[in-house]
């Protein structure tokens, strides 16, 4: 079993080494991002809910125009 990525760069060069495209790429950095500002302590007091943009609620079919993650801020719901 290998081990798990101890650096931002090891785990960029992991993404380059598993995806075989450069959108799986970008779909799996998404990923990752989601669940970071889902997760780490900081971003989740911050956030109370993080999206991939083709999964936000009331995306009524929108197409992507590049936005990859929208989140919406504690308290404020914004």
């Amino acid at each position: 079993m290998q081990a798990p990525p101890t650096t931002f760069r090891q785990l960029l060069e992991k993404f380059d080494d598993s995806a075989k495209t450069t959108a799986a790429k970008g779909n799996r950095f998404e990923k990752f991002c989601e669940a970071h500002f889902q997760t780490d302590p900081l971003w989740a007091e911050r956030f109370d809910a993080v999206w991939l943009w083709m999964d936000r609620p009331g995306r009524d079919g929108q197409p992507d125009t590049g936005v990859d993650l929208v989140a919406r801020e504690r308290g404020t719901g914004h």
